[in-house]
């Protein structure tokens, strides 16, 4: 049934993402009930503010764009806990199961060994080409500011990555230690798209971005979004255009109004 949304919240103080959603209706995306204590701190502090950015759609299409956008905008910016796609839809948790499974997990907390083995999965030790190191982008983000860590975490990782244009970070060159050197390289995978109109991006959120400085939306995950729906099929254009990825064919854009009189042609 499509009767799912997507929706991000934004702080208030900033207008910056700090959570991506799924759920079914508008209800979920504005309820404060079952949420992590990170999400909880955030919301607390800076506000929030709730954004639809697809709705109307299946369940699967809202994982599969649920999982999109967290892997576009990654979790080191994020309060979500997983890299999204779960959950089951229309499963009712009773109190009285969530009062035994909290009164069996209370006082359990996990051992050091647990916690450790979680830290090195996500952590990257990262280097500077002038001799630093760091146990992840976070500690190097306390490094250079100490006062808005979040903020730093973003340029250190795009520069880590090794973006184009992005070098440096505070005037030092960080890059991912592997095998106990600098990787030169670059993590990033690119997902070049095309559009009908002759420009090509690395990601849709590059061309979600290039969609605002046009005028033709005014977020750019709501225009990343609609891209990606284009790219699956979901929908047939988007803003106006026609849009593919790398290693397919280029799509020629047909107006609604153009689909339509075909239609109505080729059913007479």
């Amino acid at each position: 049934m499509k009767t799912y949304c997507v929706y991000i919240h934004r702080k208030l103080s900033d207008d910056s993402i700090f959570y991506i959603g799924k759920g079914r209706g508008g209800k979920r995306a504005r309820s404060k009930s079952a949420r992590s204590q990170l999400w909880k701190r955030i919301e607390a502090k800076h506000g929030r503010t709730v954004e639809i950015v697809l709705e109307g759609i299946t369940n699967e299409q809202a994982c599969e764009l649920e999982s999109f956008l967290i892997a576009e905008i990654g979790r080191d910016s994020l309060s979500n806990m997983t890299d999204g796609g779960e959950g089951t839809p229309g499963r009712f948790v009773s109190e009285k199961t969530r009062s035994i499974v909290s009164a069996k997990n209370k006082g359990r907390p996990p051992t050091r060994e647990a916690i450790e083995s979680a830290l090195k999965k996500t952590r990257k030790p990262v280097v500077s080409l002038c001799g630093m190191s760091f146990k992840s982008i976070s500690e190097a983000a306390r490094f250079v500011q100490p006062g808005s860590p979040r903020s730093a975490k973003i340029s250190i990782s795009s520069c880590c990555n090794g973006r184009q244009g992005q070098e440096r970070a505070y005037g030092i060159e960080f890059r991912f230690e592997v095998d106990g050197r600098p990787y030169l390289g670059n993590h990033i995978k690119e997902k070049k798209v095309f559009n009908s109109s002759g420009f090509s991006f690395c990601s849709p959120k590059e061309a979600g971005e290039w969609c605002i400085s046009r005028g033709f939306s005014t977020k750019a995950s709501v225009a990343a979004g609609n891209i990606v729906s284009v790219l699956k099929g979901r929908i047939k254009s988007a803003y106006g255009m026609a849009w593919w990825r790398d290693g397919q064919d280029p799509i020629e854009y047909i107006s609604p109004s153009s689909r339509r009189i075909s239609n109505m042609r080729a059913g007479a």
